[in-house]
């Protein structure tokens, strides 16, 4: 937005800001720098004077929090706005009614809500921070109202969110249970008819001793914008493995499995997609076109993440596409419905994993267990405390545009994150599984930032480390991020699993944005039994990886689409957000020496070296020491049933060609 245009936004509402603040001050029994009802104070977050421009304000009149706050976009480059605070140890659950005024220059994503942050330290490199978010937005906005739950779980990564467009939250709740060491943090908003839980994240980085209370963020640095919020709550939370189980959203439509396979059903064509509602119309409506068929397991996406979305290999493509409705790369506005019956082998808790963008419901036993809204690609635990024996399963998901993906598997206990006791749902146990390790320590070599003008390309990155300054540190692993940069995007999905947690500052690290540098790491590889592997890194901007003397097979991952093998080596040469590369080479047990070169240009920095053999579901870090073999297993099985409808297999997808009504392909 241009600055001018800004400002004049801000002046016109300056006799608005007049009148609020006489009927603000006419209310307020305490003011903003004290405490504020059962509140400890409050602050402006960010940039303070700069962003936000306008200085935010609180106050209490026994009833009624009015905050005003204004702010750039509480997202990924930091959380922006007035935060009326209270610090909280351990476990908590903070819900409100909100209101937003609506003033007649109200922005669509203006942001109301209860939050929790880390700290709350204003200033240049403060403005991003662990923090939970759930929040209402403006209640005509363009798309629909609706209720958000946005999370950053460390200081360099970007926020992602989960959100239900069932529209204007009355009431918003957020709350935090630990569990294992970690905190599990929820997200919840009823829009009249019941609390709905929005989304749950596990998050290791959480303070115990936090800051948690309410905010109000413009969208708008220079704006300002305000919030009420009424019936504040803070109690002890409710246990996350009951409160807000509701009952699925039930779909009878479609196959309904069987012969060991998921009965699934997608719709295209039948309308916009944004929300569960709108898949449940989609799927029932009389236009539209129809892919019937079956499948083992769910595992699917359809571009934008290389060869591989989620945690899982083998990727299918959506039916429609397999049917030759739509083009691969193409799948918008897609409603899909599947059913099964699993068996579960022991009684106990289970975790299930939707990884998923965009939003989707699943339910065991008609109880919904893990929800979430639009998103970009995401893990979405829920757990259940199942008897041992047969449970009937509905998983609900919609595509509203652009990339898209689905994956469901499961693991036994409560978890925390994707790891390797997850398996498919489906999955028959194969071959045991390799990971390899790194033998001794990782020789890792950087250049200092800018010291070597602009390095652009990989033979800069050679002429900087063998000209500039720099400097040599051994290290356990390759996982890096700059905590300083201006995107913080380290360790999104990287178009082969999802993000590796645990990401540490670069060796050249300083306290600012780091342009311009290079970084080479040396060691040996260990491999434990002779096969074929998986190797690749991935990171901004470009990379190259040799395992010295070796020949590559082929490249199995490319987010860029322009990796390539020069012998002993894969390599992506790019200027490019994400350079996802993935090779794979056939190695005798053994010692083998690599490479990894890479360099950063500008704007986010972060790299990750991983692999293991070549059906590991789930890639991990090379470590010192980390060589290990781990036994497949099954995965939770479905029950060979006789399905509803009779669906011949066919490569393991049984088709069923249908279209109705008028739409066309």
């Amino acid at each position: 937005m241009n600055r001018g245009r800004e400002v004049a936004r801000a002046v016109g509402r300056a006799g608005f800001l007049v009148w609020w603040g006489f009927l603000v001050a006419a209310v307020a029994v305490r003011p903003a720098a004290g405490a504020i009802g059962m509140f400890d104070g409050s602050t402006d977050l960010g940039r303070p004077g700069d962003d936000p421009y306008h200085a935010g304000s609180a106050s209490y009149n026994g009833e009624i929090y009015t905050v005003v706050g204004g702010g750039s976009p509480w997202s990924h480059e930091g959380e922006y706005g007035h935060f009326v605070y209270r610090q909280s140890t351990g476990d908590f659950r903070i819900e409100a009614d909100v209101e937003v005024i609506d003033d007649g220059l109200l922005q669509d994503w203006v942001r109301v809500g209860v939050a929790v942050r880390n700290d709350i330290a204003p200033g240049f490199g403060n403005e991003r921070e662990v923090s939970f978010i759930t929040f209402a937005s403006h209640p005509t906005r363009a798309d629909g109202p609706r209720g958000t739950f946005l999370w950053r779980e460390n200081r360099a990564e970007w926020t992602r969110y989960a959100s239900l467009a069932q529209g204007q939250p009355m009431r918003v709740a957020l709350q935090r249970n630990t569990i294992n060491a970690a905190a599990f943090v929820e997200g919840f908003a009823d829009f009249g008819q019941g609390w709905q839980r929005l989304s749950g994240e596990w998050c290791v980085a959480l303070n115990e001793t936090a800051y948690v209370g309410l905010a109000v963020n413009a969208h708008d640095r220079y704006a300002f914008e305000i919030g009420r919020f009424s019936n504040v709550r803070f109690s002890e939370p409710v246990a996350p493995t009951e409160f807000g189980r509701v009952p699925g959203t039930p779909v009878t439509v479609g196959p309904a499995g069987g012969h060991g396979c998921f009965g699934m059903r997608e719709v295209i064509n039948a309308g916009e997609i944004n929300s569960l509602d709108d898949v449940v119309n989609s799927l029932h409506s009389s236009i539209g076109i129809i892919a019937d068929y079956t499948a083992p397991v769910i595992n699917i996406h359809d571009c934008g993440y290389g060869s591989r979305a989620g945690a899982f290999r083998n990727d299918r493509v959506f039916g429609v596409v397999d049917q030759g409705y739509v083009a691969r790369g193409s799948v918008h506005g897609l409603a899909m419905v599947a059913h099964a019956k699993i068996q579960v082998p022991t009684a106990g808790d289970w975790t299930f994993c939707v990884s998923s963008d965009d939003g989707f419901e699943l339910a065991i036993d008609g109880v919904a267990i893990a929800r979430a809204g639009n998103k970009s690609l995401s893990d979405v635990l829920g757990t259940a405390n199942l008897s041992a024996g047969v449970h009937g399963l509905q998983l609900l998901y919609w595509e509203q545009h652009v990339d898209s993906a689905v994956e469901l598997s499961a693991a036994r206990g409560v978890k925390t994150i994707v790891d390797n006791d997850f398996r498919l749902i489906g999955h028959k146990k194969g071959s045991e599984v390799v990971i390899p390790g790194i033998k001794g320590g990782i020789t890792v070599t950087t250049s200092t930032p800018g010291g070597y003008g602009s390095i652009n390309s990989l033979s800069r990155a050679t002429a900087a480390l063998a000209y500039s300054p720099t400097r040599t540190v051994t290290d356990t692993a390759i996982n890096y991020g700059d905590p300083h940069d201006v995107l913080g995007d380290v360790g999104q999905y990287d178009g082969v699993r999802n993000r590796i947690g645990g990401d540490r500052p670069f060796p050249n690290d300083t306290l600012e944005d780091d342009n311009d540098f290079a970084l080479r790491a040396e060691g040996t590889l260990e491999i434990p039994v002779d096969g074929t592997y998986h190797f690749g890194f991935r990171g901004d901007d470009g990379s190259n990886l040799r395992i010295l003397g070796q020949t590559w097979d082929r490249i199995v991952a490319d987010a860029t689409g322009s990796a390539v093998i020069r012998g002993d080596t894969i390599e992506t040469n790019e200027l490019t957000g994400d350079n996802c590369t993935v090779g794979e080479i056939t190695l005798t047990a053994g010692l083998y020496g690599f490479e990894l070169l890479h360099f950063e240009h500008l704007g986010g920095a972060n790299l990750e070296f991983f692999g293991g053999s070549v059906n590991a579901p789930v890639y991990e870090l090379l470590t010192t020491g980390g060589a290990r073999i781990i036994p497949d297993f099954d995965g939770l099985q479905l029950v060979p049933e006789p399905a509803s409808m009779a669906l011949l297999s066919l490569g393991g997808l049984a088709l069923l060609k249908r279209r109705r009504g008028p739409a066309g392909r």
